[in-house]
């Protein structure tokens, strides 16, 4: 996986007319894109491990057809949510291997749960809804 700050995916147009995001949205909540087997860091934030464990999920589920996955994935909320779900659970579970407090584990499900009910995919289900997938074994 090859990781490019500072620059954008190629389809960036139709992701910020599909999803209605702005680059305000993208320097603010600092999101980042995969597309294919790269990862676009267009504000050179920092991506801690746990993004990284989700970025990759990404790029196993594109499979080198990120022009078909991205077409599904921005016409299809379902096909959204679930690839979202996956991607938020295997972060979830890298961050499990190494935290032990409750209390942190359970903020950074959170905190996930947050980004997963975001406007940034479209609301689609709630903050406890995120949680519970993101959560569930």
């Amino acid at each position: 996986m090859k990781i490019l700050s500072g620059q954008f995916p190629p389809n960036i147009d139709k992701i910020k007319e599909k999803l209605d995001i702005t680059d305000e949205m993208i320097k603010n909540k600092k999101i980042i894109f995969c597309y294919g087997d790269t990862v676009y860091n267009p504000t050179f934030s920092d991506i801690p491990d746990h993004q990284i464990a989700h970025e990759q999920v990404h790029v196993r589920q594109q499979q080198n057809k990120p022009d078909e996955w991205w077409e599904l994935y921005l016409n299809d909320v379902d096909f959204r949510l679930s690839q979202e779900i996956e991607a938020y659970k295997a972060q979830y579970q890298y961050v499990k291997r190494f935290i032990k407090d409750r209390n942190l584990l359970n903020k950074y499900a959170l905190t996930f749960a947050g980004y997963l009910s975001d406007e940034i995919y479209g609301n689609l289900i709630t903050t406890l809804e995120a949680l519970n997938l993101i959560k569930q074994d």
